[in-house]
């Protein structure tokens, strides 16, 4: 039986560091990727975060484990269809529709748009047995509400238009699925969960793109593409993925939810885009709903029943078990 009031710092610190990283992230896809297909631009990032990843297993394997003990808990049998599910939903539909929804709406509205992701995570995270208090449930709606004010007025919101809103909220969905399937398996390696979910979803991102005579990236564009997947969505999901141990999905989905204010402050010097009296009352809205959910108290008596699992750990003297 056990007990908490404070969120660890560890896990704060890595859901923090997730946020900032994905919320430059929307604004850098927006400027670099308006004039090609979707599909070929998710292919092209997941693909460059796959390869940079293979360089990190194999760095990992050749130097830091001859230099330490310390294992990542291996995948099994029982966590494919969860590590398929997280690729389908992920890597595939969700940066997809995000792209899409980011050639037909400003980015900052796609950036705010985004706080959605946490309401889906969240009502996701109930049919996965998870709790929702009373405070949280003013801030989701809190949220919606900010969204719905965007819907009333896209106009105001420059110039985006409802089929690119919908294309982000059909994002926001998809990453929400992604995050509690990933939760599942966040206890086993992050970097071969990654690789496995940048290598597959890329490649089949790539071969549609081909199969539907998408228009292809120049270098230039393929540099971009390289810089987005390889950095900032290579290690805001390798940080999320940490913090999910940490905190949980529904505490780290509501610290990742910080993201899209990054997103709206990157806008205005990326894109030289102008904060109108909706964004203004939109992201309000949004905020209060966030700092609610990021307040909640989690402080209650629980008990875990026993269970077999797997972790990351070090091999030593003291640890001969068997996993």
């Amino acid at each position: 039986m056990s007990s908490s009031n404070k969120l660890p710092w560890r896990g704060f610190l890595l859901a923090s560091v997730a946020a900032l990283l994905f919320g430059i992230s929307a604004p850098l896809a927006k400027l670099w990727f308006s004039e090609i297909s979707p599909l070929a631009a998710a292919g092209l990032i997941y693909t460059s975060a796959g390869l940079i990843l293979l360089m990190l297993l194999l760095i990992r394997r050749l130097v830091w484990q001859r230099w330490t003990a310390v294992r990542e808990a291996p995948f099994c049998r029982s966590d494919l269809p969860y590590l398929a599910g997280s690729v389908f939903f992920g890597g595939m539909l969700g940066t997809t529709f995000l792209l899409y929804g980011l050639n037909h709406a400003s980015g900052m509205a796609a950036s705010l748009l985004l706080n959605l992701e946490m309401v889906f995570t969240v009502l996701i995270a109930l049919c996965f047995g998870e709790s929702l208090t009373r405070q949280s449930t003013f801030g989701m709606l809190a949220i919606l509400g900010g969204s719905l004010l965007l819907a009333v007025a896209p106009e105001q919101a420059g110039g985006t238009t409802i089929i690119g809103m919908l294309a982000i909220v059909a994002s926001c969905f998809s990453w929400g699925m992604d995050n509690n399937l990933t939760q599942k398996i966040a206890a086993k390696d992050p970097l071969i969960l990654m690789f496995v979910k940048a290598a597959v979803a890329g490649l089949i991102n790539l071969l549609l793109a081909c199969g539907t005579g998408a228009a292809w990236p120049s270098f230039s564009e393929t540099g971009a593409a390289i810089l987005v997947g390889g950095v900032c969505y290579n290690l805001s999901l390798i940080c999320f993925i940490l913090a999910l141990r940490e905190l949980g999905t529904a505490r780290t989905g509501s610290l990742f939810a910080t993201a899209p204010f990054v997103g709206v402050i990157t806008s205005t010097f990326i894109l030289q885009e102008e904060i109108t009296w909706l964004i203004l009352v939109a992201g309000g809205a949004m905020a209060s709903g966030v700092g609610m959910m990021v307040a909640e108290d989690h402080n209650h008596e629980h008990v875990h029943q026993p269970l077999w699992h797997a972790h990351r750990h070090v091999h030593d003297e003291h640890h001969e078990h068997e996993h």
